[in-house]
């Protein structure tokens, strides 16, 4: 017959230890990856497709504040401008096993619906974004508000009276 050591000792590591060892420090991967996007992924979203991390680091740099998600092979760096009233962290650098991972920093981004319209900040706005896929037909102050460059590909749906720009 087997001790009640044996059997605690045998609980504890199966409901105790293992989960917390499995779901802690969860490892990143390139596969869950496809759906991040420099700029318009946030926190939140970052943890539903991740999990926790195993310890959130904070720092100033320049004008921006940095939260970086530490994980059991990799690092996400989120940021957020400090003047803004209400600061919208979004996804800044990611790094698998020590390797920048391409989260499109450097290419055109692609707006991915109104909830994007959300996690624009103040200083980038519009600035070399694509717009097709979104209707912008009821976002009046958000367009007179927000900056955008000659890179901006606008949608076919503007509120009336607007019409699509063109910067020189």
């Amino acid at each position: 017959m087997k001790s009640i050591r044996y059997v605690l000792f045998c609980f504890f590591v199966s409901f105790i230890v293992v989960p917390r060892m499995c779901h802690a420090g969860a490892a990143l991967d390139t596969d869950r990856a496809s759906d991040l996007s420099c700029r318009l992924t946030d926190m939140d979203e970052f943890r539903k497709i991740f999990g926790p991390p195993i310890e959130e680091m904070a720092k100033v740099e320049g004008g921006m504040n940095l939260i970086g998600f530490r994980y059991e092979n990799g690092l996400a760096v989120f940021g957020a401008y400090k003047e803004e009233a209400k600061p919208q962290y979004v996804l800044r650098r990611f790094f698998i096993d020590g390797r920048d991972v391409d989260i499109g920093c450097g290419s055109k981004m692609v707006l991915r619906g109104e909830k994007g319209l959300q996690e624009l900040d103040m200083f980038s706005g519009f600035s070399g974004l694509s717009l097709k896929r979104v209707d912008l037909s009821g976002q009046s102050e958000l367009l007179y508000r927000l900056p955008f460059d000659n890179e901006t590909e606008w949608p076919d749906k503007l509120p009336q009276g607007c019409n699509k720009v063109i910067v020189y």
